[in-house]
C-alpha cells in the first residue's frame, strides 16, 4: 500500500459505530470549525424551528402513504384508518413537539458519544429495533424528510440579513448542519440497506440496547405506551448544552385519584407516573393530551382528575388529617424529594427538565395551605 494512503478497515467501519462515525467525519471534513458553527447557530435554529416543523408535517400529510403511518405505525400498510390525521389535530400537534426536540438534539453537541448513539438509535427505531412494539418506516420517507429539513434550514439561514449573521457565518452553519444531516442519513440508511449483512451479520443485527425511557420516533411520534408506576418511555431528549425549552408550558402535572384498575389511556403518552402517599397518581402529560386523557377516563366515572393540581399545596383532607402546618410541611418535603429524584435521571431528559424548572419556579416558595375556595389541592 502506498505510504500516503490511510487504511480504512471495512469490517470495523460496518460493525463499529465509533469507527463508522470517525470515518464519516474525516471523509466529510467535519471538524472543530463545524462544531463551533453548530454552537453559534443554536439561537438562529431555535427561532426558525416552528416554521420548518410545520412544513415537514404539511408534506407528510399530503400523501396517504405517509399520513397513514401516524395511525398504522407501518408505511408498508395499505389499510386506511378510520380517521385521517390532520395538521391542526392533537395527534400532529403532539408530533410537532417531538420533531422540534429532535431537531434541537440534532443541533446540540456532536463531541459526545451519546450524540451519535442517539442518531443511530433514531435509525434503529424505524425498523422496530430498540423498542417493544413494532414500527416500520421505509427509508425513502425518512430520507425525503431529512432532505426537506436540510433544504428548509439552508433557505432559512441564507435568508438572514448580514446585520443578523454575516455571510461567512451563515455559510459555516449551512455546511456544518449539512454534514450532520448526511451522517444522520447514513445512520438511517444502514438499518434499511444492510450492505454489511454478509460482512458481520452477528454484530450488525444487534440494535442499540432498548432504552425504555427514549422510544419516541421524531417523525411519527410513535411510542410504546404502557402505564406503570415508573413510565416505560420517554420523549426525545434535549441535550443539556442546548437552550432549554419551556417544559412547564409543554407539559402539565395532574393528579388522578379513585382509579379502578389500570388506566385505559392507550391513546395518550404519559411522560411520567408517580404514586403519591394517599394512593393517588401524579401524572406528567403533554398539555396537548389533556383533553384526550379526560375523554379516555370517561370509562371510569368514579375517577377524579385534578386539572388544577399544585404539588406544593396539600389537600384539604390532608390538612384535616395532619393539621394545616404539618400538612404543608410534609407536602413540600415530599414534593422536593420527588422532584430532586426525577431531575437527576440522566436518560429521561424531558422529565428531568420539567422537574428542574418546577424546582426553580418554586425555589423561594413557602409552605402552602389550601384556600377558602374549596378547590381541590394536591395530596402527597
Amino acid at each position: 500500500m502506498a505510504s500516503d494512503l490511510k487504511h480504512a478497515d471495512r469490517h470495523e467501519i460496518l460493525s463499529s459505530l465509533p469507527a463508522r462515525i470517525a470515518y464519516l467525519q474525516e471523509f466529510l471534513d467535519f471538524g472543530r470549525e463545524d462544531i463551533e458553527a453548530l454552537a453559534s447557530s443554536r439561537k438562529v435554529i431555535k427561532s426558525i424551528l416552528p416554521s420548518i416543523v410545520d412544513k415537514v408535517y404539511a408534506k407528510l400529510l399530503k400523501h396517504d402513504i405517509t399520513a397513514r403511518v401516524f395511525v398504522t405505525r407501518d408505511s408498508r400498510s395499505t389499510e386506511d384508518p378510520e380517521e385521517w390525521p390532520t395538521l391542526g389535530g392533537s395527534t400532529i400537534q403532539r408530533r410537532k413537539i417531538f420533531l422540534r426536540w429532535y431537531l434541537t438534539k440534532l443541533n446540540s453537541d456532536p463531541t459526545t458519544t451519546e450524540y451519535w448513539e442517539y442518531l443511530d438509535k433514531v435509525g434503529a427505531m424505524h425498523v422496530s429495533k430498540a423498542r417493544r412494539l413494532p414500527l416500520h418506516v421505509d427509508y425513502i420517507f425518512l430520507g425525503a424528510s431529512l432532505g426537506l429539513i436540510q433544504n428548509s434550514l439552508t433557505e432559512s439561514i441564507f435568508s438572514l440579513q448580514d446585520r443578523e449573521v454575516s455571510f461567512p457565518q451563515r455559510l459555516a452553519m449551512v455546511k456544518a448542519i449539512g454534514k450532520v444531516i448526511w451522517i444522520q442519513n447514513d445512520l438511517l440508511a444502514k438499518w434499511h440497506l444492510r450492505d454489511d449483512q454478509q460482512e458481520n451479520s452477528t454484530d450488525e443485527d444487534k440494535a442499540p440496547a432498548p432504552d425504555l425511557h427514549a422510544k419516541m420516533c421524531p417523525f411519527t411520534g410513535a411510542s410504546d405506551t404502557v402505564v406503570e408506576t415508573d413510565s416505560n418511555y420517554d420523549l426525545l431528549p434535549v441535550d443539556s448544552g442546548t437552550e432549554s425549552y419551556d417544559a412547564l408550558k409543554d407539559y402539565k402535572l395532574l393528579r388522578l385519584s379513585q382509579l379502578e384498575g389500570r388506566t385505559p389511556i392507550e391513546v395518550v403518552e404519559l411522560a411520567n407516573v408517580e404514586h403519591l402517599h394517599d394512593g393517588s397518581l401524579e401524572l406528567l402529560v403533554l398539555s396537548s393530551d389533556v383533553s384526550a386523557l379526560r375523554k379516555a377516563l370517561d370509562a371510569q366515572p368514579n375517577a377524579m382528575l385534578d386539572l388544577n393540581y399544585d404539588p406544593w399545596r396539600p389537600t384539604p383532607e390532608a390538612e384535616v388529617y395532619f393539621g394545616q402546618t404539618t400538612a404543608s410541611k410534609l407536602c413540600r418535603e415530599w414534593t422536593l424529594t420527588r422532584a430532586q429524584r426525577l431531575k437527576s435521571q440522566p436518560s429521561r431528559a424531558h422529565v428531568r427538565e420539567y422537574y428542574t424548572q418546577l424546582l426553580e419556579q418554586n425555589s423561594g416558595a413557602q409552605s402552602y395551605s389550601s384556600g377558602d375556595d374549596g378547590e381541590e389541592r394536591c395530596s402527597n
